[in-house]
């Protein structure tokens, strides 16, 4: 057996296929069903990245000025909304 990655992860892949339609029906609908509130989650996630990304004054040369108005708005946000932010700039420095 080839042990690379690309193996690896169509083996998993297949595994995880092979077991969702071992499921019953009712149980593939409700999986269906959350990984798109899932889905829409992750996307209004992203839109208010974005929004709280256009909130960076970038006509100050200070860092802190710069980033003010952002720190404001995401200090009313709660700590999902927090959490969702910085695992999307996460993803994007790295």
């Amino acid at each position: 057996m080839d042990l690379t990655t690309s193996n690896l992860l169509h083996f998993n892949y297949e595994q995880i296929i092979n077991f969702v339609l071992g499921l019953p029906s009712e149980t593939k609908q409700d999986l269906v069903a959350k990984l798109q509130t899932n889905l829409q989650a992750t996307q209004r996630a992203e839109t208010e990245f974005w929004k709280f990304i256009g909130l960076l004054d970038w006509t100050k040369e200070d860092n802190n000025a710069i980033t003010q108005p952002l720190i404001k708005e995401l200090s009313k946000k709660n700590v999902v909304e927090i959490k969702d932010f910085a695992e999307i700039l996460y993803k994007i420095i790295l």
